[in-house]
């Protein structure tokens, strides 16, 4: 929704979704959800996939913040709300990263390498080079030497994700073209 109403794709709707994502971008809200995140035994709570699409809410409305006009600014305060859960989430990435010993390869939703490719997207957009530091030297870690994915394995009657196919995105966004075509072939 947030992307449809940052970029007009659905211009009939702008103010339905508007009112959508105000009702749940509160100060409450997020008070509530922060709350939750900070319990007790839940530092891996919706890791890594529900964390990795919040980081990607907070890139949708830093990139339409990025623009001008009213929904440049409703997009400001929505990610003033929403920036001390990210804080949250971003510092429990950063403490869980170096800890990982191994790469998820399932094709749900604890597969690493999506959830890195998203982690890489918020981390571009908000500046944050440590956060890109720690997720290209796992993926570089994980994935260099990877040869020969079993594309025969897939999909599973469980996997909405490919294994293969979201490895190979996310090299694709470490590697330079070169490096990458070496890999890949």
């Amino acid at each position: 929704l947030t992307r449809l109403w940052g970029q007009d794709l659905m211009p009939e709707m702008d103010e339905e979704i508007a009112a959508a994502l105000a009702a749940n971008f509160t100060e409450e809200k997020i008070a509530g959800e922060l709350a939750y995140f900070q319990g007790a035994d839940r530092a891996a709570f919706e890791r890594p996939y529900g964390i990795a699409w919040f980081l990607q809410l907070t890139t949708e409305l830093r990139e339409i913040a990025a623009g001008e006009g009213g929904k440049a600014e409703q997009a400001k305060a929505w990610l003033a709300q929403l920036e001390p859960l990210e804080s949250l989430i971003v510092g429990n990435i950063k403490d869980w990263l170096p800890k990982l010993a191994y790469p998820i390869r399932l094709g749900t939703h604890n597969q690493s390498a999506f959830a890195f490719g998203l982690f890489l997207d918020w981390a571009a957009r908000s500046d944050d080079v440590e956060m890109t530091g720690l997720v290209r030297d796992k993926t570089l870690g994980f994935h260099r030497e990877d040869k020969n994915c079993p594309m025969a394995y897939e999909p599973s009657g469980e996997d909405f994700l490919s294994s293969c196919l979201m490895v190979a995105d996310l090299m694709r966004r470490v590697m330079d073209d070169s490096q990458y075509a070496s890999w890949l072939s």
